[in-house]
């Protein structure tokens, strides 16, 4: 029996995490269109009235899958880079930065 890697082992697992979390993220996105009504802008007192009498746990959940896939997108694309032959490394090393970059824009956008 051949011995599998660490890194292929870890990326296994992350892109498992990363077909989980877009399949939760869907699931509570049709659940928020189809639990909460459409909110009316007609004054900031009656929205927040509205935000508070329905359940924000869908969104929450949602929420929290979008800040865990980045990360585990960042986790993914390493286990390729390291898992890549020398001659084409380049390619994986800008693969790797854009993943970075999309962790750190994903997780600060979340902030605001």
């Amino acid at each position: 029996m051949q011995k599998v890697s660490l890194a292929a082992q870890i990326g296994f697992v992350s892109a498992i995490m990363a077909i989980t979390a877009i399949t939760v993220y869907m699931v509570c996105f049709f659940a928020i269109l189809v639990v909460n009504p459409l909110t009316v802008w007609s004054t900031f007192d009656a929205y927040l009235a509205q935000q508070r009498a329905y359940n924000r746990s869908f969104i929450y959940l949602a929420q929290a899958t979008m800040l865990l896939f980045p990360l585990v997108y960042l986790l993914m694309v390493n286990c390729v880079h390291d898992r890549t032959p020398i001659t084409q490394s380049v390619l994986t090393r800008a693969a790797t930065m854009f993943a970075f970059g999309f962790a750190l824009l994903g997780e600060w956008s979340i902030d605001k």
